[in-house]
């Protein structure tokens, strides 16, 4: 009765819920209650629920039925933490990051709300100005394991900050070339002049994958140096790279690429013809 009472208050954003929910929270077993308390708790934004979500927190779900959804509780409770105000919360998200297995656990159980956690735990300590934030991330991205790496740098793509810009940029140096492609990805759809150079360096590696991806990416930056790169790309090996460079240099309409593109005519591929045609006409 006390348990459903509290919910009733916490329903109706009633802070006589606070106290009764910490008590359930104390010798609940059940996942899904404990996320909901958990949830609750944060909404509330009291500094007397922060003990008891660090002990769950730690807790490791020792204490669950059902064990195997810790890492649901987990995530629950981290939203719930980033919520309150306090220094100890924000240890508990630098703790949340800094947990390699803990995070691998996570996105194993749910990459989606693993992701989420990870992005709204950042954003908090960029807010909060966090100062071991940025060595952190770079830690995490280049030596932990590849789907903590693809949930970082998931979890930052959308986030407006300089020093993520630079964390991206970093990804680009790494040996795995998925990671590489999804950050030259979401350098293009950031539209980020500070990434140029970067980009359009990766338009001379080995992989045709990737100077693909460079190529798309830096057709959506307006910048002067592109231009010339793209033009210098339009003789590379790979029928998809001149074809997207040419398509590239079309949607941008500068005058410059016009010669470039009128040798371009004679190409071996038929499809990378019909392209630099297109293109032409954009142009003329």
């Amino acid at each position: 009765m006390r348990a459903d009472a509290a919910w009733a208050l916490a329903e109706f954003g009633d802070t006589q819920a606070i106290e009764p929910l910490i008590e359930v929270l104390s010798y609940q077993n059940h996942s899904t209650a404990c996320r909901a308390i958990a949830s609750a708790l944060g909404k509330f934004g009291d500094v007397r629920a922060i003990e008891p979500l660090i002990a769950v927190f730690r807790s490791n779900g020792s204490f669950l039925i059902d064990v195997s959804s810790f890492p649901h509780v987990k995530l629950a409770v981290v939203h719930a933490l980033r919520l309150i105000d306090d220094s100890r919360t924000t240890d508990i998200l630098v703790e949340f990051l800094r947990d390699r297995e803990g995070l691998l656990q996570a996105i194993n159980r749910d990459w989606l709300r693993s992701e989420q956690a990870t992005h709204q735990v950042i954003e908090t300590l960029l807010t909060h100005q966090y100062p071991d934030l940025i060595a952190i991330l770079a830690q995490l991205l280049q030596d932990s394991e590849s789907r903590i790496q693809m949930n970082i740098i998931s979890a930052i793509a959308k986030i407006v900050n300089p020093q993520i810009v630079d964390l991206l940029i970093l990804v680009l140096a790494s040996e795995d070339n998925w990671l590489r492609r999804m950050s030259i990805s979401f350098l293009g759809t950031r539209r980020e002049t500070k990434a140029v150079e970067p980009l359009i360096r990766i338009l001379q590696d080995a992989n045709a994958d990737l100077r693909l991806a460079a190529v798309q990416a830096l057709a959506k930056i307006d910048d002067s140096r592109i231009v010339d790169a793209l033009i210098a790309i339009l003789k590379d090996e790979d029928f998809r790279v001149r074809g997207a460079a040419a398509l590239a240099l079309g949607n941008l309409g500068n005058l410059r690429a016009v010669e470039a593109l009128n040798q371009c005519l004679a190409d071996e591929n038929s499809v990378v013809r019909k392209i630099v045609q297109q293109a032409l006409n954009k142009s003329s």
